[in-house]
């Protein structure tokens, strides 16, 4: 079997599941509603005036629309992996799927492929609610650019998720880290609120080395103030060297943990 055709076998399979479950798409997209609505009515109950938000709108609502759909990608980068192998181990059928002749590279990519693609619909239908329902105003020609910082700060959160995944497969436990780090980027990493307003300068140093912190920089000054490429680079070039690290590292880590797995016969083992 090809690497295209196994990928191809996977998303089949992911789409074959989703549809039995269609109404949950439904209830995806009213939830996504429910939470703009929440931060809309936060944003017009506050006066927020912090020149960190100002800085890309006067309105804190447009500030965090981005932060709230990129975190889908932050969850599946850092989760998704750890929990299919995980519910593949409970099912018996991890043994099989890593016997294969596909290469484990095809196998990671392809057991993830949905969660992305789900990811990024609720990325697009987030960026669009707030549009046309909260006229949130967006650049559209900088998509290209955004695109380009999203795939780096899912390619260094994916290496610690390849880590958490690893984890799993040796200690047959979900990875206790891996939600905290979630929680952490999300709490620390400008996702609600700058990092700025703690008023800590060590704080405020140490969220600059969290990937989503330069994304979230990068994204919302392409999206919401049209800044070029140029006016970003820095935070890109940052963002490219965190998962310049974090990837080969999470790599790293996934084959010395299906190594050590295999060698004690454990992988079908919960």
């Amino acid at each position: 079997m090809t690497s295209a055709r196994a990928l191809f076998a996977f998303l089949r399979r992911d789409l074959r599941q989703w549809g039995s479950y269609r109404f949950a798409a439904a209830l995806q997209l009213a939830g996504i509603f429910f939470q703009l609505s929440v931060f809309f009515f936060i944003g017009e109950a506050l006066d927020i005036r912090d020149p960190a938000i100002l800085r890309y709108s006067a309105h804190y609502f447009d500030y965090v629309v981005v932060g709230i759909g990129l975190a889908g990608f932050i969850s599946v980068s850092l989760s998704g992996l750890s929990a299919q192998i995980r519910e593949a181990q409970i099912s018996g059928t991890l043994e099989a799927l890593l016997v294969t002749p596909v290469p484990v590279a095809v196998l990671v990519l392809g057991t993830t492929a949905w969660d992305y693609l789900g990811a990024f619909l609720r990325f697009v239908a987030t960026l669009a609610l707030a549009a046309m329902l909260f006229q949130t105003p967006l650049h559209a020609e900088r998509i290209p650019a955004a695109a380009l910082v999203m795939a780096l700060v899912i390619a260094a959160f994916a290496g610690i998720g390849l880590l958490s995944a690893a984890f799993v497969m040796v200690f047959k436990r979900g990875d206790p880290f891996a939600q905290g780090i979630t929680w952490f980027a999300m709490l620390f990493g400008g996702v609600y609120f700058p990092v700025s307003a703690s008023g800590d300068p060590a704080l405020v140093s140490a969220a600059g080395w969290i990937p989503i912190t330069p994304a979230l920089d990068a994204l919302r000054d392409l999206l919401l103030r049209g800044a070029t490429f140029a006016e970003v680079a820095p935070a890109v070039l940052r963002l490219a060297a965190l998962a310049a690290v974090l990837l080969p590292l999470g790599l790293a880590g996934f084959a010395f943990g299906l190594r050590r797995a295999r060698v004690n016969g454990s992988l079908t083992h919960y």
